[in-house]
């Protein structure tokens, strides 16, 4: 006897997945609910930012000048690093912890997740210094053009008084200041930005 074949076509089946179109890892969150979380962590996190920033009077410190003296570099600089680890790097690594824990200990987790469990790959690395290298003189030349488009009053404004933070935050009189910077700059933006843009926001477009 003639096998009987399902006479139904793939798209009134339930289980048809569309072609190039695979279906989602068991127990993974939906993309809507990761962006939507990451969203609420980082208000939540800028919530609390605010309000130690008003229980300090941070909101009433006057901007920093180029000829500031060491104690306001110091306070601007505790701002600005409390606010951008909270704002980048606690939400971020809230969201990904919340929703990729792994509760049951089966499976991957939010180590997995943000790919901490292995080496980043050596060509790839030496690739990318090589570009950022090779990207500089075209960074610089759209510099120079950034500086040739005409801006109205208000915001020339607001760019003096932001190079002139620039520069008084730059005065650095010993070591403590100048390791204060490197970790403001460089180490929680490295570690803040890459974990909430590239973690978090790029792997779920993706």
């Amino acid at each position: 006897m003639a096998e009987v074949s399902d006479t139904n076509p793939p798209e009134l089946n339930d289980n048809f997945e569309p072609a190039g179109q695979p279906a989602d890892k068991p127990g993974a969150p939906r993309v809507r609910v990761v962006l939507l979380t990451l969203i609420g962590m980082f208000i939540i996190c800028m919530g609390i930012y605010q309000v130690i920033a008003l229980a300090a009077g941070w909101s009433d410190a006057p901007m920093l000048r180029a000829d500031a003296t060491s104690a306001e570099r110091w306070m601007t600089r505790l701002q600005l690093g409390l606010g951008h680890f909270l704002s980048f790097s606690v939400s971020g690594f809230l969201t990904v912890w919340l929703l990729y824990r792994n509760l049951t200990r089966e499976g991957p987790d939010w180590r997995d997740y943000l790919g901490v469990r292995r080496m980043p790959d050596p060509r790839l690395a030496g690739l990318s210094i090589l570009l950022m290298a090779v990207s500089l003189p075209l960074v610089l030349f759209l510099l120079n053009i950034n500086q040739l488009i005409p801006l109205p009053e208000s915001l020339k404004i607001a760019e003096d008084q932001t190079n002139e933070a620039i520069k008084g935050l730059l005065q650095m009189e010993n070591a403590g200041e100048f390791l204060a910077n490197l970790v403001i700059i460089a180490l929680l933006p490295a570690i803040g930005e890459e974990l909430m843009f590239r973690g978090v926001i790029q792997q779920q477009l993706m």
